[in-house]
């Protein structure tokens, strides 16, 4: 798969007649993935995807079955990485990541499954710009080196096997950047928990 920033269409004065068939709209958060699909031949659907790995491999599959061609992904923070990583193995679907702000102005009250749509119905039209996303040996020098993949691994077996009590609350903020690029995410009810103790 290869990152698009550009619209998926020509410059033409009738988008109509150039609509690309067979997109995906994603709005991502930390815990949950809305995705809706469709096109000129395709019927919408909707389904919610979890974030753990084995969700992205269901998502994976989900699109490669509609025989999804162009997707879109909004996302406000680093939840896109682990999907990005997952989708770009190869060149079936072109992804295109959006910013926020560029669809503040969705009509109607907002809402995840509204912003999935308006994704779809923007990236069929040609009407979005993607943002830059470097190259995936770029990415792989930026993202977490095998010592910090080693150290957030160690964290995750502190938690299970030491008692919760002695665990500092801010350690646990400060690694959930790091592993999150992992596609592991600490619990929000498990934070919560810690929280509460502390």
């Amino acid at each position: 798969m290869t990152c698009d920033n550009n619209s998926p269409l020509n410059e033409s004065t009738d988008n109509k007649k150039n609509e690309v068939d067979r997109v995906c709209g994603l709005d991502i958060h930390k815990s949950s993935i809305t995705a809706c699909i469709k096109g000129k031949t395709l019927k919408e659907q909707i389904k919610i995807f979890g974030t753990s790995t084995s969700d992205l491999e269901k998502l994976k599959d989900w699109l490669y079955q509609n025989e999804i061609t162009y997707l879109a992904m909004e996302s406000t923070g680093i939840y896109w990485k682990p999907i990005f990583n997952i989708l770009d193995q190869d060149d079936k679907i072109k992804l295109m990541l959006v910013n926020a702000k560029q669809l503040k102005f969705v009509p109607g009250r907002k809402s995840d499954v509204k912003d999935c749509q308006w994704l779809c119905d923007l990236l069929r039209l040609g009407l979005l710009k993607g943002s830059f996303v470097p190259p995936e040996d770029i990415r792989n020098l930026r993202d977490p080196s095998g010592a910090e993949i080693l150290m957030a691994q160690k964290f995750f077996l502190c938690l299970s096997y030491y008692k919760l009590s002695g665990i500092d609350v801010t350690s646990v903020t400060q690694n959930q950047a790091q592993v999150t690029y992992l596609n592991q995410l600490i619990s929000p009810s498990f934070s919560y928990y810690l929280h509460q103790r502390n």
